[in-house]
This record gives structure tokens, sequence and C-alpha cells, in this order.
């Protein structure tokens, strides 16, 4: 999931599976990047912890002017710095959900999707994944409960393509 294309990425949210190639393995990485879109460059945190099949994970990416940081179900995680390093900045590059090419695809459930455009407090990330959702700066919340991907705020509302329902309480 992230905000971008090839070569304009601004933000994204990976997570690597136990099968991955990549050298050295990621399995059940979870990381969190924010990029200099003209640059190239980008930097994130991540943790890497056991992925269970039909356990529920909520993550939280924070961009805040210096650090790139993650939690998973409110307990902070890691942080890396980017200040001075690259720029992050706002583009119009598409958000995605669930895919980052249109050809590759996340192979499970997301439940909903919030975006802010400040960054959290430690405080409000423990709300937050306990499902109390501060409003101040919010911009995009998406529940996916439905095949349109309706925003809450009213000002982002984006659609599910391929998309598979399951009934209330299900997990993946």
């Amino acid at each position: 999931m992230g905000k971008g294309g090839i070569d304009q990425q601004e933000w994204t949210f990976r997570m690597y599976n136990e099968t991955t190639t990549d050298n050295p393995p990621r399995p059940n990485r979870i990381s969190f990047y924010v990029f200099n879109p003209h640059g190239r460059k980008g930097t994130g945190s991540y943790f890497q912890e056991p992925v269970q099949a039909g356990e529920w994970i909520h993550v939280v990416g924070i961009a805040d002017g210096q650090n790139a940081l993650i939690y998973k179900n409110g307990v902070f995680k890691k942080s890396e710095s980017y200040s001075g390093t690259i720029t992050p900045e706002h583009g119009t590059a598409p958000l995605r959900i669930g895919t980052r090419d249109l050809k590759s695809f996340f192979f499970g459930a997301i439940r909903g999707v919030r975006v802010w455009n400040r960054a959290l407090t430690a405080a409000e990330v423990q709300m937050v994944a306990s499902d109390s959702v501060p409003q101040d700066g919010l911009v995009a919340e998406y529940r996916l409960d439905q095949d349109v991907a309706l925003d809450t705020t009213r000002l982002h509302n984006g659609r599910i393509v391929g998309g598979l329902w399951m009934p209330s309480g299900e997990g993946p």
C-alpha cells in the first residue's frame, strides 16, 4: 500500500512474505518508507516478526519531518532518521491499497485505512489502535466495507477493483 507510482513514490507500506527471494531474506518484514520522489531516494523503518494467518494486526507509519516511525498494535517498533538525507514531498500520485503497481497484490485482508496530514503522537497511535480516531488532520478514512471505498471525510472517495468480500467478523 502506498501513495505513488514508478518514479514518483511518496510513501509506502510493504509486507514481505515467507517465501521472498530477496537477498538477504526478509520473511514477515513489515516496513514503512518515505521518499524524495525527484531524487529516487527513500528511508524507512520496519519490524520483522512472525505473522499468523487469521490474526489481525494494526500498523501505523509516521513521517514527522525528521524520522520515519513504525508501530504495531499501538506499540512503537522502530525509527529511522531521514532529516538531511531526503525531503519527502506531497504529489499527485494515486493512493493504492493492496498493490503497488497493479501487477503484484496483497494476499490477505485489509479492514481500513486512515491518512492524516500531520504526525500522530504516540498517545494518538495507541488511540487509533483501539479504534478511537483523532479527527485533527484526518484527510481520508477508508473503511473498505463495500465496493466503493467511501472516505468518511468525504474528500477522497475511491473504488475497489477485484475485492473479495467476507462476512463481518471473519478474518483473512
